[in-house]
């Protein structure tokens, strides 16, 4: 049985240039002359595509079919991609211009987005856009290295010269440290991860700073690094239990913690709030915390809204053909529960 390879070298082109052509792609990336070239091969050889490539062949260029490529790091925040392909979907469903989108996951691994060859040589790949999510510092670092030949929108990172979608990080912490002014409070400690990734960086340190700028406590016995699970939080919690001076706030830099340090403190007999405001950081499990005793204090990271808003923007790129990179910057808010005074 003949296979694309076979048509490829028949029609003295790349085998780049034959998916580009049985996926309905070809029109101003491949000539008519190569065009029929492939079209004389696949009748030579009696090629048969497979059914997705016939389907997007027999659609019109006004109905193409647009492959947009997510990349997302395999790693204990695997869970999120749930959140992004339900915003994804949103913006599909809501598109106002017909477009047809395949979306297509690529794995990498974090640090290692360099390995990652269609990146470089989307077309070869038949990708038309992509959307680059949870990428390390060393991960964007490579990324400002390169130059891209298909339309790129960054999920909750920025680099000047690609598109963006993101919230303000460092803000989101600041703004969390203003409620622990508001409300009175004068001492807090911290639990935190260590983390490879910026974003996440960005929001504990907008808290810390903003902390030390409104003259709030943060003892050097009070800033406990730890994994980010709910195991992590129970054992941050009972290390902090064993601290004389107990500060007014604990802030939690995931929700998976926050969980974890609420069963470490009812095991210990320490009341939530009236002993100690906590609040967190919310991606994973913003209906659970709503429903935990007591419901979590939480500044929620619009993961869902973030990623819909970067499928419009591809989809307002393809349609458009703008180059210019936008740059896009969502709000947070911090949704009060019970567990903060």
């Amino acid at each position: 049985m003949p296979t694309l390879k076979d048509v490829a070298a028949l029609a003295g082109v790349s085998t780049a240039s034959v998916s580009l052509y049985l996926n309905g792609k070809a029109d101003g990336r491949v000539s008519p002359l190569k065009q029929k070239a492939i079209d004389d091969a696949i009748a030579q050889l009696s090629y048969q595509p497979n059914a997705v490539s016939r389907q997007l062949r027999t659609l019109s260029p006004q109905n193409s079919v647009h492959t947009v490529a997510v990349y997302w790091a395999a790693d204990t925040r695997s869970a999120l991609l749930g959140k992004v392909m339900s915003g994804i979907q949103a913006s599909i469903l809501n598109n106002q211009n017909a477009q047809e989108f395949n979306i297509v996951i690529c794995s990498f691994k974090s640090n290692e987005l360099y390995h990652v060859k269609s990146l470089l040589e989307p077309e070869k790949y038949g990708h038309d856009a992509a959307i680059i999510a949870n990428t390390s510092l060393i991960d964007m670092q490579y990324l400002n290295s390169i130059t891209p030949t298909i339309p790129i929108v960054l999920l909750n990172r920025y680099l000047p010269q690609y598109h963006s979608v993101k919230i303000n990080n460092h803000a989101m912490g600041a703004a969390i440290a203003d409620l622990v002014a508001e409300r009175g409070h004068k001492s807090v400690a911290v639990f935190r991860t260590l983390s490879p990734f910026p974003a996440l960086n960005s929001r504990v340190n907008g808290f810390i700073d903003r902390c030390r700028q409104l003259k709030i406590e943060l003892p050097n016995r009070s800033l406990f690094f730890t994994s980010d699970s709910t195991e992590g939080g129970i054992e941050a919690a009972r290390d902090l239990i064993r601290v004389p001076q107990k500060p007014d706030v604990l802030f939690c830099d995931s929700d998976s913690i926050a969980l974890g340090a609420l069963y470490a403190f009812h095991e210990a007999g320490i009341r939530i709030p009236e002993d100690l405001s906590v609040v967190c950081i919310s991606m994973n499990n913003s209906s659970i915390i709503s429903c935990s005793i007591p419901a979590l204090t939480a500044s929620e990271v619009p993961l869902k809204k973030i990623s819909q808003v970067c499928m419009d923007q591809i989809g307002e790129i393809l349609r458009t053909g703008n180059k210019e990179p936008v740059h896009i910057e969502l709000e947070t808010e911090i949704v009060l529960r019970e567990s903060f005074l």
